[in-house]
This record gives C-alpha cells, sequence and structure tokens, in this order.
C-alpha cells in the first residue's frame, strides 16, 4: 500500500472481513492529514449501494462517511434493481471529474463484479427485455442453445447448454439487440476514463 503514488486509480480486493475499509481508511488518514488532493473512496459493495442496508453490509459507518470523500453509498432504494450499468451510470460523472483533477481514486468494498466494471470497462448492450426473456420460457435449455449456437457457433464456447440464464441474456444480446459476437466479446470495452489504464491492484 505505501508503494501507491496516489494517483490514478487503486483497487483493494480481498475476500469479506479481510480489512480493505480499514486499510483504506486509515491509509488516507496517515497521507492526507488535510483534505487537500485527498482521494476518493469509491465502495464497491453491491449492498452498501442500497439505501438502508447498513447492518450485514460493509458499509462505512457514519464517521467514517463524515470523515472522507465517498461515493458509491446509498444509490438506490430497496425498491430498485440495480445493475453495474446502474451503478456506474450513478457514480462516473464524480469519478471522471476527479480524475481529471489529478485526485487519486480507491475502489474499495465487497463486490468484485462491480469493481471489474469500473476497471475492466463494460461490454456493449442494454439490459435485457423482460417482455422477451418471458418469450423464451416455453423453450427448453436445449432449445436456447441451438438457437443461440444459429446466431454464431462461437457462442456455444461461450455458454453451458444448462446455464439457462445466461443462454437467455446471450439471446437478447445477440437476437433482439443485433449484436454481434465479435462485438460482445473481440472489442475492447467501453472504458470509462483512459487513466482507468493506469490501475494498480492490491489483493488482501
Amino acid at each position: 500500500m505505501q508503494e501507491w503514488s496516489g494517483e490514478g486509480v487503486l483497487s483493494i480486493v480481498g475476500p469479506t472481513g479481510s480489512g480493505k475499509t480499514r486499510l483504506a481508511l486509515e491509509w488516507v488518514k496517515a497521507n492526507y492529514p488535510s483534505d487537500l488532493k485527498k482521494p476518493l473512496l469509491v465502495s464497491v459493495d453491491s449492498v452498501a449501494a442500497y439505501e438502508g442496508l447498513d447492518i450485514g453490509s460493509a458499509k462505512p459507518d457514519c464517521a467514517e462517511q463524515a470523515n472522507f470523500r465517498w461515493i458509491g453509498l446509498n444509490l438506490f432504494k430497496l425498491s430498485e434493481t440495480a445493475t453495474a450499468s446502474d451503478f456506474v451510470e450513478k457514480i462516473k460523472g464524480v469519478l471522471c471529474e476527479d480524475l481529471d483533477k489529478g485526485r487519486g481514486v480507491i475502489l474499495v468494498g465487497g463486490s468484485h463484479f462491480y469493481e471489474r466494471a469500473l476497471v475492466d470497462g463494460q461490454s456493449p448492450g442494454a439490459a435485457s427485455d423482460p417482455d422477451y426473456q418471458q418469450s423464451l420460457q416455453i423453450f427448453s435449455d436445449a432449445d436456447l442453445f441451438l438457437r443461440l449456437k444459429n446466431v454464431d457457433p462461437r457462442f456455444a464456447d461461450r455458454v453451458h447448454p444448462n446455464d439457462r440464464y445466461r443462454l437467455q441474456r446471450f439471446l437478447d444480446l445477440a437476437d433482439r439487440q443485433n449484436l454481434s459476437f465479435d462485438e460482445l466479446f473481440l472489442h475492447d470495452k467501453l472504458s470509462l476514463h483512459p487513466k482507468w489504464q493506469r490501475t494498480d491492484t492490491l489483493l488482501l
């Protein structure tokens, strides 16, 4: 942790309870006694992103939220269903603004999926359409797998014939949204900001 320059993006990843948040807070406190250039802390905990889910999540307490610069917390109401894309959309403005100003960004929390969506970028494609998904319910897994292979045989290497969730998701992308296999898997993902390419990762 001491080797990080404080510039660009640092991801602190590891299992629940490994001390990721504590390490980030202690490092910021030791290296930035004032608010000048204090790094932005980004919670990538998918539970902490919801209002009211304070117990049972790794959400920073009130004092930690007040004394440090945080985003990624309390973004959604419990009645909402949020995707990784929704999460990125909510916070990307502040993130990019801080990076443009030369502030460091620390990604910390419980959801490796959200962290990867920020760091690696996102694949093209919108959320699955509920009506289209419903229309697929009458088909067996084997039918869906064959239908996907007919769209492009290379999908067969990307999904197990019994993985219904991914079969339906890939069909939504390839059939309904008309995205090609190359667009989904071979093109560069949509990067949030050029400085994401300078990401360092600390694994606890």
